[in-house]
């Protein structure tokens, strides 16, 4: 007698009982994954496992990983099937060799539905992923310790982190085994969705988080090397350090102005304006002893300003510069130092109006030198004037030739400077000086909260 199933296949005949079960078993994870449910049910009534057990042993008998078939469809978010599979009793916690659940795999593939009926049926929101490993088995498909909370945040499924977190009752603050957090993997790929949902729900409780073991980059490195910045300034108001370094001595501010994550003057802002106590005059590698003492690292003593204000330095025009070959180059790859300025006088005025020291050379040149004999506008310049009470003139220097200096329109700047330098500084002046002085450069992002006339803090902050 042939015997046959619901979707027209013949059941291969000459098999014993423990044949036919695994055969049963695999069908049913199959049908669940691709969401046939009279399929699944006829499966089950035919005598398939609910929890696919005679398959599964086949799989580990030849050293693979396998799923149960309440994970195939919790994968493929087949809510439906995951309610008639739990509703025949299916073990909601059961898992493959890896402990990877039928809650992680909905978490991993943002599949919310699931998620609540698993948690109904009494999922354990806190199960991590094993390190199991042995010559000749699968590979793991996730870092130990890996939570549902952990791959929702990597995945960017900021539903499932809140059904996670307000159904399931998951510890925000659950580490894997680097000790990464979900704020920390959520930041670490940029979803800020997912950051601002985990921020939301740690704003009654402690939100820890760790910097990455290789890197030292925190959640604030992350979210500005993303670009994130509404991310960025939730992360400042929930309390994060702002002069947190890197291992290679970067502050977030620092990240905001290299040449790999473009200036972007709103960064700034947001870093300046939330970061209490931030020090806009902080050196790359400064006060790192690991990297104070490597002279030949590439960056080491530039501040933020001078990446911001200076202009890039001048390059010999060649035809090799366009070619692929180039670009794919050793050289290429070298030269393309993140740390070289990039001329942004909308950042670089932030910066200066928030107390960044503008005493800065680069390349044997000052600021004021710049702005002076470069071919640049002059506001830069005029915001120069307004930090000092005494101006200056500085020499030309080398390497300007006489035609530059006629180009640059430097003797006009020098003559308008000439007559502002027999002008005494006014009173307004000298206590604009002085009261910048006093409240210090990592006070003066905190103007804004002294009950003074707002025309007042603007001539503080430089803005006439």
């Amino acid at each position: 007698m042939s015997r046959k199933n619901t979707y027209g296949s013949r059941l291969p005949e000459f098999l014993n009982d423990e044949e036919l079960q695994t055969f049963l078993d695999e069908h049913l994870t199959e049908a669940c994954s691709n969401g046939d449910i009279d399929q699944v049910i006829d499966l089950l009534q035919k005598g398939a496992s609910v929890e696919g057990d005679a398959w599964i042993q086949s799989q580990l008998l030849d050293g693979e990983n396998f799923m149960t078939p309440l994970m195939s469809a919790s994968m493929n978010g087949h809510h439906k099937i995951v309610k008639l599979l739990l509703g025949n009793d299916a073990e909601p916690n059961k898992g493959d060799r890896y402990n990877v659940t039928p809650l992680h795999c909905a978490a991993l593939s943002g599949h919310e539905h699931c998620i609540e009926l698993l948690i109904r049926a009494g999922s354990n929101v806190r199960a991590a992923t094993l390190n199991y490993n042995r010559i000749g088995v699968h590979q793991k498909p996730h870092r130990a310790g890996t939570t549902s909370l952990h791959l929702a945040a990597r995945q960017n499924h900021p539903g499932c982190i809140k059904r996670l977190l307000e159904d399931g009752k998951a510890d925000i603050n659950q580490a894997n085994v680097l000790g990464l957090t979900a704020l920390n993997i959520a930041c670490q790929n940029g979803h800020e969705e997912s950051i601002l949902t985990l921020i939301n729900f740690g704003k009654e409780g402690c939100l820890s988080h760790v910097a990455s073991q290789v890197s030292a980059d925190t959640t604030l490195h992350h979210c500005v090397r993303h670009g994130l910045v509404q991310a960025t300034r939730e992360l400042l108001k929930y309390g994060m350090d702002p002069n947190k370094r890197n291992a290679a001595g970067y502050t977030p501010l620092h990240f905001a102005v290299v040449q790999n994550c473009v200036p972007h003057a709103d960064m700034i802002r947001v870093l300046i304006e939330n970061g209490r106590g931030i020090d806009v005059n902080a050196a790359i590698g400064d006060e790192l002893a690991g990297i104070r003492n490597r002279a030949g690292r590439k960056g080491a003593g530039l501040r933020a300003l001078h990446l911001v204000a200076f202009s890039p330095p001048e390059v010999s025009h060649s035809h090799e510069l366009h070619t692929m070959e180039y670009h794919l180059s050793t050289e290429f790859v070298t030269n393309a130092d993140p740390n070289t300025p990039i001329r942004d006088v909308n950042s670089a005025s932030l910066l200066i109006q928030y107390g960044a020291d503008t005493s800065v050379c680069y390349k044997g040149r000052t600021l004021m030198q710049q702005e002076i004999y470069n071919q640049s506008g002059t506001d830069l310049l005029e915001l120069l004037i307004r930090c000092e009470l005494r101006v200056d003139i500085p020499d030309r220097p080398d390497g300007i030739s006489d035609e530059q200096f006629k180009v640059s329109d430097a003797e006009r700047k020098i003559n308008w400077l000439k007559g502002l330098s027999r002008i005494a500084p006014s009173l307004q002046q000298c206590c604009r000086i002085k009261i910048r002085e006093f409240v210090t450069p990592l006070r003066l992002n905190r103007i804004n909260e002294v009950p003074v006339p707002s025309k007042l803090k603007d001539y503080i902050l430089l803005k006439y």
